[in-house]
């Protein structure tokens, strides 16, 4: 199993260099896709957009009429993309234009680093443009929500604290040195072009004039990824002897500075090494068959992608992607088509938006739910705590960690616990030696047993405050609702 994790790995690894490599039509010389777009610090860009999706009956079957509706929206969806980039920070300014069930509009997005902002006004137009009059009370009650907000902020590192400082200095670090990594990246893949992927010829890569190529198509998709996959394990000795010449020979500042030691990824390297040579034709040929079964799903599947040199350093990126994705005789499938003109020398000035700006929390803050539950999944004790509000964009929020015990064929939580996810109130009276729930301005004395300081009250005991405790018999859950 170990082997098998470590070969995984480096596959992911290199799969990642693989969208940087390629040979020219002569197979003799590797090109570097995007290298010299990629190295510059800040550009701007304006482009259209297609999209169009296939679902199984199985996914629509069960909708709504209204879900369906929407479902039917999204199969044909036209969108023009515009904006500025700028690398060192990560920042973007990115106005998207739209064609929705006969509504045109655009929506402004302003990211920087983690965060990223919306236009709250543009935002409702487009919500109102997607949901149908019977959802009007919903559209009231997400105006009403976003009073006095102009932007909304959202952040995907929210939540993440439980991670420590760690993550936190490694994404900074990478942040700061975006540039740099590029640099180091493209040093890296011309490691590999000049040792291990020397004989390594796709034939998917091409050149025509000022553009290049890469064209991997419907009847060649499978061949060419499992070629290619085949390569990397055939030379797997050679590929990780590359990757430690380059590390020992490069300073990669990002990397220590993300407090990651240089000998330990080389040591690393090694033990992946090693067990790599250890790795049977027995294994290499189970991997190989459920290579194939894999690819397999990905029947019908294609992608071109053209970036074709206009002036200096102005660009224009054409592509065609088909994702396919077949199992159990159904399929899914995502079309994305259209074309990206690029201004690698526009200069780029950073504008973040400081007034009149809301966090999600914030947001979710002002908000009554109209509904919570929780659902117990009886076969693991696992607890999923929900809140629905009437914001669409706010439908639900879970919470986890809930710590569930069962006692004689009884299910217990702990009430203090429970109370603040229900927004009630539970307190402990010393002397009678009894745990209590504030709701509803009314006082309840819920029965359970004390462990170690902590209150577990039994499931049935909510009943009393105006909750449903209902179990589901066939998908063996526990549902509490209010």
């Amino acid at each position: 199993m170990k082997k098998k994790v470590l070969l995984m790995v480096m596959l992911l690894m290199l799969l990642s260099v693989f969208a940087l490599t390629g040979c020219t039509t002569n197979g003799n010389e590797f090109v570097e896709l995007n290298k010299e777009i990629a190295m510059l610090p800040q550009y701007s860009y304006t482009g259209d957009m297609t999209m169009s999706f296939t679902f199984p009956d199985s996914v629509t079957e069960n909708m709504s009429d209204e879900d369906a509706a929407i479902m039917a929206e999204l199969k044909n969806m036209k969108f023009t993309l515009s904006g500025n980039y700028l690398a060192e920070t990560m920042y973007q300014d990115l106005n998207m234009g739209y064609e929705f069930n006969g509504t045109k509009g655009n929506i402004r997005f302003v990211m920087d680093k983690t965060d990223m902002y919306i236009n709250t006004q543009d935002m409702l137009v487009f919500l109102e443009a997607i949901m149908n009059d019977t959802a009007a009370e919903d559209i009231a009650a997400t105006k009403k929500a976003f009073e006095g907000a102009d932007w909304l902020k959202s952040s995907s590192l929210e939540g993440t604290e439980a991670l420590g400082d760690t993550y936190n200095k490694v994404m900074e670090a990478l942040f700061n040195n975006i540039i740099d990594m590029q640099s180091d990246l493209f040093k890296y893949t011309n490691t590999l072009n000049k040792g291990a992927f020397a004989e390594y010829k796709p034939n998917i890569f091409s050149k025509s004039g000022n553009a290049y190529v890469m064209n991997i198509s419907e009847k060649d998709f499978a061949p060419v990824v499992k070629e290619f996959i085949k390569y990397i394990i055939t030379n797997k000795t050679s590929i990780v002897t590359d990757t430690q010449t380059f590390i020992t020979n490069n300073e990669l500042a990002w990397l220590t500075e993300a407090g990651v030691d240089k000998k330990d990824v080389l040591d690393a390297l090694e033990e992946i090494n090693t067990d790599l040579k250890g790795i049977s034709p027995e294994e290499l040929a189970e991997f190989d068959s459920i290579l194939d079964i894999a690819l397999t799903t990905m029947d019908g599947s294609s992608f071109y992608m053209s970036l074709e040199e206009r002036s200096a350093n102005k660009y224009r990126e054409r592509f065609d992607m088909n994702f396919a994705l077949n199992m159990d005789d159904e399929s899914m499938s995502m079309h994305f088509n259209g074309s990206m003109d690029i201004n690698a020398s526009a200069k780029v000035t950073a504008n973040i938006p400081t007034e009149n700006v809301k966090s999600t929390a914030d947001i979710v803050a002002t908000l009554t739910p109209a509904s919570t539950s929780a659902t117990i999944d009886a076969s693991t004790g696992s607890v999923l705590w929900t809140k629905s509000y009437d914001v669409s964009i706010f439908d639900k929020v879970g919470f986890t960690n809930t710590t569930l015990k069962k006692v004689n064929g009884s299910y217990y939580l702990p009430l203090r616990q429970v109370g603040e996810l229900l927004g009630e109130k539970a307190t402990w009276d010393q002397k009678a030696k009894k745990a209590y729930l504030v709701a509803n301005g009314k006082k309840y004395n819920l029965t359970g047993f004390n462990n170690n300081g902590t209150m577990y009250v039994k499931l049935r005991e909510f009943e009393k405050v105006g909750y449903l405790v209902s179990w589901d018999i066939e998908n063996q859950e526990i549902i509490i609702t209010k």
